[in-house]
């Protein structure tokens, strides 16, 4: 198993006093009305992940804790994974795959995000555990090498 969380030798460890910037909304997307959902943005505070790949099958499994603040409104939360969801637990309850779909927010071909189908509160933390079965993007063909994006963490794979 590969961890993406583990830091390198004589690598600073932050405290969550260090990690944990506030806020900024400035550069995010505005709440907007999807599906009958109230879409927000979150800032991403922490990504915990750890990638188990399988030679023999040629597959692999994530397993990602998101650490999140809600924007300024309340509403559902919007984020990005182009993986198949295998298991969700918002705030340690689970929570069924059904409701982290993907949405169109008319932005063209392949760019839709998924909600969150439970409304939280402006300005709250929460925490998004995923488990997602690894393999080429649910995104425009990348030809025989595809992308596993998570927040600002992308990892290629490569089919032989």
């Amino acid at each position: 198993m590969f961890l993406l969380s583990r830091p390198a030798e004589g690598t600073k460890r932050y405290t969550a006093k260090d990690c944990c910037m506030a806020t900024n909304f400035d550069l995010a997307p505005p709440t907007k009305t999807v599906d009958s959902l109230q879409a927000v943005p979150i800032d991403i505070q922490k990504i915990t992940a750890s990638l188990a790949f399988d030679g023999a099958t040629s597959s692999g499994q994530g397993d990602a804790t998101l650490e999140f603040v809600i924007g300024p409104q309340n509403g559902n939360p919007i984020f990005d994974l182009r993986q198949t969801i295998t298991a969700a637990w918002l705030d340690g309850v689970p929570l069924p795959v059904a409701q982290l779909v993907q949405h169109d927010f008319a932005g063209g071909p392949n760019a839709q995000l998924r909600i969150v189908e439970s409304v939280l509160a402006a300005g709250t933390s929460h925490t998004l555990r995923l488990t997602y079965s690894l393999g080429p993007p649910q995104a425009p063909p990348a030809g025989r090498s595809g992308k596993a994006i998570l927040g600002g963490l992308a990892v290629e794979i490569r089919v032989q």
